[in-house]
């Protein structure tokens, strides 16, 4: 047994929190107490700070993998704060139960997406009839309502101008990739790498990306609504001429088979 030793302010604490650090890259499981909450702050915000430096020098990585740390304690006594909440118990339970809920957890999140990006050309004349369905029904109520100025009021009903097929997507696709960044996110985080496995977590990671990408040709402003949506028409509807087509919407198509893959992929592995 050793017994580090020392006056206030000689690296006590940064001695500890060194050698914890280098247990931890060595997957030893190490328990720390200490006898009062200020002491358990401070090792633990030391170690943290020391896991997030390393991933800093990493330029590539985007999420600090934490889920090998875990501080627990009386929430008011040790007053979490901001800087060490990401390995607090409490703290992670939470998030833990959001990421794994059954209706709006990483299943949901990863099928939403692959439903979206596998049948969005469906979705959206599902979406067009019931629009035209309500035009059609308001268009009837103000025939049943007549008022002096009724036939105005119809023409602007019937010339209503719908969304495209490109606004559709676009608006879908950010309202699931949101949820779906944010769950890869606490998968990242907050789960430990033994249990999600490092090939899981480079393809998380590789998502990210794939996504992103996505997203930054789904938003270019040259994109033709009606050759996307052919491109992204189902096999057997797709056109001969779609196939050999070039340009941004191609590309989109090309992105959205990557995209698919590796959700796929991903979804499986997870699953096991």
């Amino acid at each position: 047994m050793d017994l580090i030793w020392g006056p206030p302010g000689t690296g006590k604490t940064k001695t500890l929190g060194t050698l914890l650090y280098a247990l931890l890259k060595m997957n030893h499981r190490t328990l720390v107490c200490a006898p009062t909450n200020v002491a358990v702050k401070e090792v633990a915000s030391r170690v943290l700070s020391m896991v997030r430096e390393s991933f800093d020098r990493n330029s590539e990585a985007l999420f600090c993998a934490l889920g090998d740390m875990v501080l627990f304690g009386n929430h008011e006594r040790l007053k979490v704060g901001a800087d060490i909440e990401d390995i607090y118990l409490d703290y992670r339970v939470k998030h833990l139960m959001m990421c794994f809920a059954p209706l709006t957890g990483w299943r949901c999140c990863f099928s939403s997406m692959i439903d979206l990006l596998e049948n969005c050309v469906s979705h959206y004349h599902i979406f067009i009839e019931n629009e035209l369905r309500k035009d059609q029904e308001q268009v009837s109520d103000n025939n049943f309502n007549k008022t002096k100025d009724n036939s105005t009021s119809h023409c602007s009903e019937t010339e209503k101008v719908h969304k495209t097929f490109l606004e559709f997507v676009r608006e879908r696709f950010l309202s699931v990739a949101v949820q779906l960044r944010d769950c890869i996110s606490v998968l990242c985080t907050h789960v430990a790498r033994s249990y999600i496995l490092d090939h899981n977590f480079e393809d998380l990671v590789c998502l990210i990306h794939k996504v992103s990408s996505f997203e930054a040709l789904l938003f270019q402003s040259n994109i033709v609504s009606e050759v996307l949506e052919k491109l992204f028409s189902p096999p057997e509807h797709l056109h001969n001429s779609c196939e050999s087509s070039v340009g941004v919407e191609y590309l989109l198509y090309k992105s959205r088979t990557d995209c698919l893959s590796s959700l796929r992929t991903l979804k499986g592995s997870l699953d096991e």
